[in-house]
């Protein structure tokens, strides 16, 4: 997605938690993949952040594989994270679209705007 959007105004967070067994160095690896100066990279060795957003989102576990757009200011300042504006995911489930690049990026890209 990144590389679809030239816009210095998209940040993307990419939060690793230890699902399939991953560990903090897997997740640097795996960093390496997304290498683009535009992203910030954080470790949740608890997967807090993927319990959290399993209650907003909702998902049957903790979510992971999943892919949030919010709009420019968006600050998590409750007990819950922010219900994002569009999601998609990796899961299989059937609550949210399954993961599509270039339907994704026009919802980035709508909120860019």
């Amino acid at each position: 997605m990144l590389s679809r959007i030239a816009s210095k105004n998209l940040t993307a967070f990419v939060v690793w938690v230890p699902q399939l067994f991953g560990t903090q160095p897997d997740a640097v690896r795996a960093s390496r993949l997304i290498d683009d100066p535009r992203t910030i990279h954080y470790w949740d060795g608890a997967d807090t952040t993927g319990i959290e957003f399993g209650r907003v989102l909702p998902t049957p576990q903790a979510a992971w594989d999943v892919y949030l757009v919010y709009p420019p200011g968006i600050r998590w300042s409750e007990n819950l994270p922010p219900k994002p504006n569009y999601w998609m995911q990796q899961l299989g489930i059937d609550n949210a679209p399954y993961l599509n690049a270039p339907i994704f990026a026009d919802h980035v890209r709508a909120l860019l705007r």
